[in-house]
C-alpha cells in the first residue's frame, strides 16, 4: 500500500540534454516550481506539473533531443516552456508544447517559411504557435515581433455554430431525452451509507455498482446543472458547498454577492476559474465572483451522496488504524476533492497531521482527472432526430443554455454569469433570430429515426410492469422502472408529459387520440393566453407533446393494422 506522502514525489531523472549547458547559462534555471506547486528538474525530459492525472500533468519534452532547434532556439524554447510551466495551467502547457512541435521541430522558421506553412496547420497549431511567438514578445525578445504580428492576424476563426447538429446546441428532443436518461439513471440508486470497503476501493466482485460509477453519475448531474467546464467540477472541494444563507468568508466573493436564505432548504456552491490574468496564481486561488445556487434537488442528491463520501474516507481510515466517529470524519473532509480518485481509497495514512496537511484549501492531490467526468458526460444517452450518433459534451450543454437564455430574453451579463464563458462569446448568441433556433425543432416530426426511437416500446402491457393511468383511469402505458417513473419531474404532468419518455412503454390498444384530444385542447387554452411571439417555451414543450403522441398514435395504427392484414 502506497503511502500518502508518496504520491506526488516525481521519480523522473532522464536528461534531455546535459547538465553542463544549463549551467553555462544563467537564464536556465536548474529547477523550477510548477503552478500546481511541485518542483520539476528542466534538464529532465518529462516534467511533472500535476499531482494527480488531469491532462498536462506530464509534460514530455524528449522531443526537443531529436529536434534539429540551434542551441540558442533550444534556449528561447525552454524559455517559453518554464514559463507556462510556473504561470499557466498544466493543460495548457502540454496544449502549447504539442502545437508547436511540428512548427519548429526542424529549427525556428522565418517568417516568410511560416507564411507558407500557415495554411496547412490546423487551428490548434495556429493558436499554439501564435501563443510561442507572443511569449517570447512578452519576455523581451522584440526580433519575434513581427512573428507575433502575422500569427496573431491570421489565426482564423473556429467560433462553434450553436445550431449544428453534431458540434452545436442539444436541440429540445435531444435535450429532453439526455436528462431523462440520466435522472432514471439517478434514480436507480442505492444511497445507503452501509457501503464496505470494497464498495470504494474496487476490490473483489462485491459490487457490480462501485463508488466510481456513483461519482460518475453525481459529477455529471453536476456539470449539467452548473454549466461550467469538466476541469472547474474536478476542482471542487466539499468547503465549496454551503447552505444558502451561510457565507463562505471568502475576499474575492463579495458579500453582497452570496445566497442569501431563499426560504427553501439549497445550497450554494463556490467555483473557481481556470483562466484568469492573475500572475502566480495557485490552484483554487481566482473563484469566481458569483456563487451558485443549487436546486432543492440537486441540494438533496448531494447531501445523500456525502453521507457515502464520508463512509468511504471513515473505511479508509480505519484501514490504516485510525478509527474515527462520522461525526469527526465530517470535519476532516472539509477540503477533501467531492470528485475524489479511486487512488486515495487504497492509500495508507500515517497520522491525522499527515491526512490534514495534504488537503489543503489550494492543493490538487487526489482531485479526479477531469477526462473521467468529460468521457461520463460523452456517455450520456439520449435520442435525437438529426443524427445516429448523438454526442454531448459540457460544451454542447453550456451552447444549449445560452442558446434557450437567448430565446428568453436575457442578456449578455445575464448569459455569461449563467454560464461562466464571456460576455463577448455570450453576445454570439443573442444575434440569432428566434425562427433560426425553431427551424431545428420543428423538422423532426417526419424523421425516420425518430419514429424508429418508437417502436421499441409499443407493446402489450405485461402483468407485472407499473402503469400509466390517464385522467379517467384508464390505462395508458407502463413503465421500465418504477422508481423512476415515481420520481419524475415532468411539469406537464402524466399522461400527457409521458410520450417521448424512455421509461413510458405506450400500450398499444390504448385511447390515444383521447390523450391527443386533451393535449390539444390545453395547447389551445394556453395560446389564447400567450404571446407567441415571444416563442413560450410551455407552449413549445406542450406542442412537441402533441406531435409525439401524434407520432405513437401512427405507429400504433400501422401495426394493428399490420396485425389484421395477417390475420384476414
Amino acid at each position: 500500500m502506497k503511502s500518502i506522502s508518496e504520491s506526488g514525489e516525481n521519480k523522473n531523472k532522464t536528461s534531455f540534454f546535459v547538465e553542463d549547458y544549463i549551467a553555462s547559462d544563467s537564464s536556465i534555471p536548474e529547477y523550477i516550481t510548477a503552478k500546481s506547486g511541485l518542483k520539476v528538474r528542466v534538464a529532465d525530459s518529462e516534467w511533472r506539473l500535476l499531482h494527480n492525472k488531469g491532462k498536462g500533468n506530464i509534460l514530455n519534452l524528449s522531443w526537443l533531443r531529436g529536434s534539429n532547434l540551434k542551441d540558442r532556439e533550444l534556449q528561447l524554447t525552454l524559455l517559453v516552456f518554464i514559463y507556462y510551466a510556473i504561470n499557466k495551467a498544466a493543460s495548457t502547457t502540454a496544449t502549447v508544447s504539442i502545437g508547436i512541435r511540428p512548427v519548429i521541430n526542424s529549427g525556428f522558421p522565418s517568417v516568410l517559411d511560416l507564411t507558407i506553412m500557415w495554411s496547412g496547420l490546423s487551428i490548434s497549431k495556429k493558436k499554439a504557435t501564435n501563443q510561442f511567438f507572443g511569449t517570447l514578445l512578452k519576455l523581451g525578445y522584440r526580433e519575434f515581433k513581427e512573428y507575433h504580428q502575422f500569427t496573431s492576424a491570421n489565426l482564423g476563426s473556429d467560433n462553434a455554430d450553436p445550431l449544428s447538429p453534431f458540434t452545436g446546441r442539444l436541440n429540445d428532443i435531444e435535450f429532453d431525452s439526455v436528462i431523462q436518461n440520466l435522472n432514471q439513471e439517478i434514480a436507480k440508486v442505492d444511497f445507503d451509507e452501509n457501503k464496505d470497503y470494497n464498495f470504494f476501493a474496487k476490490r473483489g466482485n462485491s459490487y457490480s455498482f462501485a463508488f466510481s460509477t456513483l461519482r460518475s453519475l453525481i459529477g455529471t448531474r453536476l456539470v449539467v446543472a452548473v454549466l461550467r467546464r469538466p476541469l472547474q467540477v474536478a476542482m471542487i472541494k466539499w468547503s465549496d458547498i454551503i447552505p444558502v444563507g451561510g457565507t463562505f468568508d471568502d475576499d474575492l466573493i463579495p458579500v453582497e454577492n452570496e445566497v442569501f436564505n431563499i426560504g427553501t432548504v439549497s445550497l450554494q456552491l463556490r467555483l473557481y476559474r481556470i483562466k484568469n490574468n492573475v500572475k502566480d496564481a495557485r490552484y483554487r486561488s481566482t473563484p469566481e465572483k458569483y456563487p451558485m445556487t443549487l436546486s432543492e434537488n440537486l441540494s438533496l442528491l448531494l447531501y445523500r451522496y456525502k453521507k457515502i463520501f464520508i463512509t468511504g474516507v471513515q473505511l479508509t481510515l480505519l484501514n490504516s488504524g485510525i478509527n474515527l466517529t462520522k461525526d469527526k470524519v465530517l470535519t476532516l473532509i472539509k477540503n477533501m476533492p467531492i470528485f475524489i480518485s479511486s487512488e486515495f481509497f487504497s492509500v495508507k495514512i500515517n497520522c491525522l497531521s499527515e491526512f490534514e496537511g495534504i488537503f489543503t484549501h489550494n492543493s490538487s492531490l487526489y482531485h479526479l482527472n477531469e477526462a473521467l467526468i468529460t468521457n461520463a458526460v460523452a456517455g450520456m444517452k439520449g435520442i435525437s432526430d438529426r443524427t445516429n450518433n448523438l454526442c454531448v459534451t459540457s460544451n454542447r450543454l453550456r451552447h444549449t443554455a445560452l442558446t434557450r437564455g437567448a430565446e428568453e430574453g436575457l442578456d449578455s451579463a445575464q448569459l455569461s454569469r449563467l454560464t461562466g464563458v464571456t460576455e463577448p462569446a455570450a453576445r454570439h448568441y443573442i444575434d440569432i433570430d428566434y425562427l433560426s433556433r425553431r427551424l431545428i425543432d420543428d423538422n423532426y416530426i417526419a424523421n425516420d429515426f425518430l419514429r424508429n426511437a418508437f417502436t421499441v416500446p409499443v407493446r402489450n402491457l405485461d402483468k407485472d410492469s407499473g402503469v400509466i393511468i390517464g385522467h379517467d383511469f384508464e390505462e395508458i402505458g407502463g413503465v421500465k422502472n418504477i422508481s423512476s417513473c415515481n420520481l419524475c419531474l415532468a411539469k406537464m404532468g402524466k399522461p400527457i408529459g409521458c410520450y417521448g419518455c424512455p421509461n413510458f412503454l405506450p400500450l398499444l390498444d390504448a385511447d390515444h387520440r383521447f390523450i391527443l384530444e386533451q393535449a390539444e385542447e390545453k395547447l389551445k387554452a394556453n395560446m389564447a393566453q400567450f404571446d407567441l411571439i415571444i416563442g413560450n417555451r410551455s407552449l413549445e414543450k406542450l406542442e412537441r407533446q402533441v406531435k409525439k403522441i401524434k407520432i405513437v398514435i401512427s405507429l400504433c395504427d400501422e401495426i394493428i393494422n399490420k396485425k389484421e392484414e395477417l390475420n384476414a
